[in-house]
């Protein structure tokens, strides 16, 4: 190592920065360590933390409040006397409830093998803490010397102790080398949410009422330190690290990702939920190609039992955004969430996105860097129809004749199974509404009609 290396003064993590500054919620120490940073964005960041009571190691989101939106929070009056956190009363002050973001909900009440486990919320004056299973392996091109001293340190579950590769191709594209004219010419679409109308207003009770904050059972760890101590940066687990690790996959492992994608929308779509954000920074996966999706904040929830809502505000990646919500139009979040698959497909297949340019996306222009089997081009072809009317629908993707040349089982049609969950989806839809265009229905698209 030189002497620019040594001398390096060591860079702090976004967590680190502002945890450093924040006392976390006593209840939370007590069950969990934290480690290292996994992400950062808009809204929060993401850390991973040891369970102090199931010895596994744990995803842990730190939400800021002021940063959500009225429609990205819900009342939950279901876990009132179990959950911990602060607690609100109505206006007759007789039932309690509590705010907790609305990616909280959705995962309590999903269960799929291809989607993340909710674990548990806490909460303070600043962060939902929102901690979930974690799934995936660290992705890196080369592990360096300090990775393998770091994990030699920390143990089998730090940062650098299982970094992954596969064998590249060597006419393999980069992810990032080729999407840059697409990238730069898309601008912000209403990506993210205004200013927060979140305000606490809990109850103004004893400090020793159990629901303000977690509390924990007394598992005899003594007293834990309130700040993190120094914190690494950790190699992301998700899919867009895995492409640029190992460029893009050969056939075989794309269909045997995507189809773990495909069946994990299927299961929301027919529960009545859509992520609305499905791409390849939200998709986490493993050494074995194990996939789980994560990060349902730009999630909607409607009634299945009826037809679906048509929107009119947009929260996901405009990378990834349809036809129909380039041009404005409402939409309905089903048939744009297949068009983020076609997109996904794409970069699973080429590692780069079927589009160059804004235009060609509106109308479905299709301009791969590689060359891609027959039955491929026609899943992404179908998945890409610019009239949302014609494209193809979750079960007719899962349909397609792609699939049938990989004999790899369905996953569960349901995990529900009765009608007490569509009645708890009917109640969830009914509070994230906000955004639904009553009424409205778009009668135009480029580039074809139905």
């Amino acid at each position: 190592m030189d002497n620019d290396q040594q001398d390096a003064a060591p860079e702090f993590s976004v967590a680190q920065k502002v945890l450093a500054e924040h006392p976390l919620d006593p209840g939370f120490l007590e069950l969990y360590e934290i480690r290292d940073e996994l992400g950062s964005g808009g809204f929060g960041f993401v850390c991973s933390a040891w369970s102090r009571v199931e010895n596994v190691e744990v995803a842990v989101k730190f939400i800021y409040k002021n940063k959500l939106h009225q429609r990205a929070v819900v009342k939950d009056w279901h876990r009132r006397e179990s959950a911990p956190g602060i607690l609100h009363r109505d206006r007759g002050g007789a039932s309690g409830y509590r705010l907790i973001p609305m990616e909280a909900a959705i995962l309590q009440f999903v269960q799929h093998p291809g989607i993340v486990n909710f674990k548990g919320l806490f909460e303070d004056s600043t962060f939902f803490y929102l901690i979930q299973e974690l799934h995936g392996s660290p992705w890196a091109k080369h592990a360096t010397p300090e990775q393998v001293q770091y994990a030699t340190f920390m143990g089998p579950h730090s940062a650098g102790a299982h970094v992954q590769t596969f064998a590249q191709s060597p006419s393999a594209m980069s992810l990032s080398s080729s999407t840059a004219s697409f990238y730069s010419e898309a601008s912000e679409m209403d990506a993210s949410p205004s200013t927060s109308s979140f305000s606490d207003t809990s109850d103004p009770s004893t400090p020793n009422d159990p629901y303000r904050r977690g509390s924990a059972p007394n598992i005899g760890l003594g007293s834990p330190p309130s700040r993190p101590p120094m914190m690494q940066r950790r190699s992301s687990h998700d899919l867009f690290e895995c492409i640029e690790a190992n460029e893009r996959f050969d056939e075989n492992k794309a269909r045997y990702i995507f189809k773990q994608v495909v069946d994990t929308v299927a299961y929301l779509h027919r529960n009545g939920v859509c992520h609305r954000d499905i791409k390849d920074e939200n998709i986490v996966i493993d050494d074995k190609l194990q996939v789980k999706l994560i990060d349902f904040g730009s999630a909607v929830c409607y009634d299945a039992r009826f037809e679906p809502p048509y929107y009119d505000r947009f929260f996901g990646t405009l990378n990834f955004a349809s036809s129909e919500i380039l041009q404005g139009y409402p939409y309905q979040a089903a048939p744009a969430e297949v068009w983020s698959l076609g997109v996904l497909l794409s970069i699973l297949l080429t590692g780069v996105p079927p589009f160059e340019t804004q235009r060609d996306a509106v109308y479905g222009r299709i301009r791969l860097k590689h060359t891609i089997t027959r039955d491929a081009l026609s899943l992404m072809q179908r998945c890409l129809h610019p009239n949302p009317h014609s494209r193809y629908t979750i079960e007719q993707v899962k349909r397609h004749r792609w699939f049938a040349r990989e004999g790899a089982s369905r996953l569960p049609l349901s995990l529900f199974g009765n009608n007490q969950r569509a009645e708890q989806a009917a109640e969830l839809a009914a509070d994230l509404r906000t955004d639904v265009v009553n009424g409205a229905r778009p009668m135009l698209y480029k580039g074809g009609s139905s």
